[in-house]
């Protein structure tokens, strides 16, 4: 689906809403991450085209994937205003790290754009121990899958994650995310659903230590 507008991604929202197999609460937060992505191409890409989103639900294997994609000015153009960036790939991981917004130069974002949405969506594959990728400009941040018996673990610096970064890649004017969720009602799932849905409630009137002593993944 082509997403050029506030009606167009409640239209998707409403769409994506049946194949998410799992309770309304869950649901609610994981479609608020994926409102939150979206948003970012519709304000900050600057892509004329507005963006592409596509998701499927694999009943076999009970999972979820979703991607999303748009032709705008990349993560690097859209954050260097506020941050001092040498390459694509120190853009990228910031993008991932949170409290860390492209809006303002300010730890803990603002209001409005705390600087966690693709932070969350990395955590959710993590809890499900599926892939997470972002491409944009030359590089890319990709985690793999996670082996059934290896800790979860959750880090606000990306490069400590079990994680693939490359750079010097062919050159893609844009940004593009791709991701899969195994929905299940585990505890590890549901207690981090549980945190980013009170995470976006806080104020972020702090830096990004204080904000983030506040969430529990446990």
């Amino acid at each position: 689906m082509k997403i050029q507008s506030g009606d167009q991604l409640a239209k998707f929202l409403r769409t994506v809403d049946p194949i998410l197999h799992t309770t309304q609460e869950n649901s609610r937060v994981i479609k608020h991450v994926f409102s939150e992505l979206i948003r970012n191409v519709l304000e900050h890409s600057r892509s004329a085209l507005g963006g592409n989103v596509c998701a499927t639900y694999n009943r076999k294997r009970r999972k979820f994937s979703i991607g999303i994609s748009d032709a705008g000015r990349g993560i690097f153009q859209a954050m260097i205003k506020h941050h001092k960036f040498g390459s694509h790939k120190e853009a990228v991981l910031a993008a991932l790290t949170p409290g860390i917004s492209g809006t303002t130069a300010r730890l803990g974002g603002t209001a409005e754009n705390a600087g966690a949405g693709l932070f969350f969506t990395k955590s959710i594959a993590q809890t499900t121990r599926n892939h997470f990728l972002i491409y944009s400009g030359n590089a890319y941040f990709k985690l793999p899958l996670t082996k059934p018996r290896t800790p979860i673990r959750f880090h606000a610096n990306p490069l400590e994650d079990h994680c693939s970064i490359r750079d010097g890649l062919p050159y893609f004017k844009g940004t593009l995310i791709g991701i899969d969720i195994y929905i299940q009602d585990t505890k590890a799932f549901n207690n981090l659903i549980e945190s980013i849905g009170s995470a976006y409630q806080l104020s972020v009137r702090q830096s990004r230590k204080d904000y983030y002593k506040r969430i529990r993944f446990i």
